[in-house]
């Protein structure tokens, strides 16, 4: 069985999306006590579907080629294979519940408060990206800035689903752990460069600060087709590791795996 390809993995997301949406929907109209707390539960869950119809749409139809040189294939693929897991997670708690929601939600609901806080970077994550890639140069500017600092917190942080994910991406690249202090150092270098980015194509200051670091310059070897990138990047392959990558190089995004199989989810028949 093969990995989980970004293009799998976002339409198995809209597919577990509305599925919680209708399960939740009929939790609230059975008029239980927790009614208001499911709501808000719903209505997270609701929102996440136009993002990832957007994410999709970037994923599979591309835009802007100076945009996508905007964000890196590390970031996108850190960030949806993080959904993939909370929403895995959220799919078997809520099945919990359905089945006797007068004492499940009581059991189950700080599990699922946790994985909503989850949710909420990883929606975070998501949504500076699209604001990248569709508002002025200016505000993608400082997008950019927020999103390696978002990414950074999602794989530090101690909660269970940052655990996970680590493990997961160490799969493809070893020395990921090792490199979150890099991380940090690359963070604070964007922050500094706004200036400069704001006066100049976005995409040089970019590039110039992530091309000089050691984050994304070690032995890593993304699973990708050869169809699937682009000529710039065909010619260089021998001597840039795939993790450098950014999605301008990379001609065909949806066809990229990331670091999870379905047998590492509790939802495996969504993708």
């Amino acid at each position: 069985m093969d990995p989980l390809s970004i293009a799998a993995s976002v339409a198995g997301l809209l597919t577990v999306a509305g599925k919680l949406s209708s399960v939740l929907y009929g939790l609230i109209m059975a008029g239980h006590d927790a009614s208001q707390a499911i709501s808000r539960v719903s209505a997270e869950i609701r929102a996440m579907s136009p993002i990832f119809l957007q994410v999709q749409d970037f994923v599979l139809n591309g835009e802007d080629e100076a945009r996508r040189s905007m964000i890196s294939l590390r970031d996108l693929v850190t960030t949806l294979t993080g959904c993939v897991l909370v929403f895995s997670e959220l799919e078997k708690h809520i099945s919990e519940v359905e089945k006797s929601p007068g004492i499940m939600w009581a059991k189950k609901e700080p599990e699922i408060k946790v994985l909503m806080e989850d949710l909420q970077r990883h929606k975070l994550s998501l949504n500076l990206m699209l604001s990248i890639i569709h508002h002025s140069s200016a505000e993608a500017a400082s997008s950019l800035r927020k999103l390696h600092s978002v990414v950074q917190d999602i794989l530090e942080s101690n909660r269970t689903i940052s655990t996970q994910l680590r493990t997961l991406m160490a799969r493809q690249d070893p020395t990921v752990g090792s490199r979150l202090d890099e991380t940090a150092s690359v963070v604070s270098s964007i922050r500094n460069s706004s200036s400069t980015a704001t006066q100049r194509p976005i995409k040089y200051a970019f590039e110039t600060i992530l091309r000089r670091s050691k984050v994304y310059k070690h032995k890593r070897l993304w699973s990708i087709s050869a169809t699937s990138l682009g000529t710039s990047a065909m010619k260089c392959t021998r001597s840039t590791t795939f993790s450098e990558l950014i999605l301008a190089e990379v001609s065909n995004i949806s066809v990229i795996e990331l670091p999870i199989w379905p047998g590492d989810v509790w939802n495996a028949e969504h993708y």
